[in-house]
């Protein structure tokens, strides 16, 4: 199965088995993020409101809403929802009891993207901005609610992270810039243009470092070879 929105804009959660989709009903707002499980959907959307789904009976079974709270980024570890914010803040939530759980401070730029490591103890967020200021990759300690460090080097807004598999801290990321980098305890140790293609707007990365690019102008494959990336176009 697979989950998305429709279009840009699209304030209904599809999600699809084959050429059939179930349509989920309840955001007023442009949904921007989504997280699927087993038994549950969960989305975020401009509107303010995280919203979760039984996905068997079809049902909304809860709505949060936090003023000012234009969700950009979900991810789910164990019962602990991870959310990023317009509002420039990374919020933890507990999907058991629906509470919130911990708000870190406030930054200098909107963080526009999430997600976690494999064991579920570390956050790595993205922030937009352009020209360099901004732009950082940002990771966060879970237990110890604390930001662990920063990493700069892209030129605009990051619009997407992702930790590899079975990996504590090496994570890649895509932005505007047209560019890929990978990132490992807090250094740059790989990075990709890709021009042409125009923005990175996410990416898939596997335990072979296979990593996989969704652009404005398709997809792309890129393997690590010698310490270098070769590219091949999946699509326009």
């Amino acid at each position: 199965a697979v989950v998305s929105t429709q279009s840009t804009g699209d304030t209904v959660v599809r999600l699809w088995n084959g050429p059939t989709a179930t349509s989920f009903t309840g955001h007023s707002l442009v949904v921007t993020a989504v997280v699927l499980t087993r038994e549950r959907i969960i989305s975020g959307s401009r509107d303010n409101c995280i919203n979760a789904w039984d996905i068997a009976a079809g049902k909304l079974l809860y709505s949060i809403s936090e003023s000012r709270n234009l969700i950009t980024g979900l991810r789910l570890t164990g019962h602990l929802l991870v959310q990023t914010s317009e509002d420039k803040r990374l919020r933890l939530w507990d999907t058991r009891n629906l509470e919130l759980v911990h708000v870190f401070p406030v930054r200098q730029y909107i963080q526009s993207c999430c997600d976690v490591n494999s064991a579920g103890t570390i956050i790595a967020t993205g922030s937009n901005g352009f020209n360099g200021g901004g732009c950082q990759v940002s990771l966060w300690d879970i237990r110890g609610r604390a930001l662990l460090r920063e990493m700069h080097g892209h030129e605009q807004s990051v619009n997407t992270v992702r930790f590899f598999p079975a990996a504590s801290e090496m994570l890649v990321s895509g932005a505007t810039d047209s560019m890929v980098k990978v990132w490992e305890g807090g250094a740059e140790i790989l990075e990709k243009r890709l021009p042409g293609l125009g923005a990175i707007t996410d990416v898939l990365a596997y335990a072979d470092k296979t990593i996989i690019c969704s652009t404005n102008n398709g997809c792309v494959k890129l393997t690590v070879d010698d310490q270098d990336f070769v590219v091949d176009m999946l699509c326009f």
